[in-house]
């Protein structure tokens, strides 16, 4: 069997799309926290899950973006959501049966960093901006797989609140 291929990708912010300005992105990785627990009994150490590590995403634009370029720094906090920028990449891919499978990914966070590369007369000159991501949400075919609210301490994982129990007490 064959992969399926990205054959195409695109990013909006805030509703903007970047078709023709977006050259590369880096998905934000998904890493559980844990600690290392010796039990009575257990011969090794368990890992006892503590939460997840920070999420990034890192974009590169062929363009010094003025909107991307303002939003930086940008104050946020836990009563200000509304401040957070609003991301959405959509991918399609394809498989071996030519069958394409849409993938979407929403994002909210805020700029990191901003990165404006080396300049070299005669080439392009990009733009690297790196998301810090406070709400993820992965979509394969209309599915939900994935969705990370750190705001609201939600971690669904195929349609189960892996936070949903603890909650109330928190």
């Amino acid at each position: 069997m064959l992969p399926t291929i990205l054959k195409n990708f695109n990013l909006l912010i805030e509703g903007i799309g970047y078709a023709g300005q977006i050259e590369q992105l880096t998905l934000p990785k998904l890493n559980l926290k844990t600690e290392d627990f010796q039990l009575g009994g257990l011969d090794i150490p368990v890992k006892m899950d503590v939460g997840m590590e920070p999420m990034t995403c890192e974009i590169t634009l062929l363009s010094y973006d003025v909107n991307v370029i303002k939003g930086f720094g940008v104050p946020t906090g836990r009563h200000s959501s509304h401040q957070l920028k609003r991301f959405m990449l959509k991918g399609a891919c394809q498989n071996e049966q030519g069958e394409i499978i849409p993938v979407n990914v929403n994002l909210s966070g805020t700029w990191q960093s901003l990165d404006f590369g080396v300049w070299k007369a005669s080439e392009q000159a990009k733009l690297i901006a790196t998301i810090n991501v406070r709400y993820y949400k992965l979509t394969v075919a209309d599915e939900i797989l994935m969705e990370v609210d750190v705001d609201n301490a939600k971690r669904e994982v195929d349609g189960t609140d892996q936070l949903a129990a603890l909650r109330p007490f928190i």
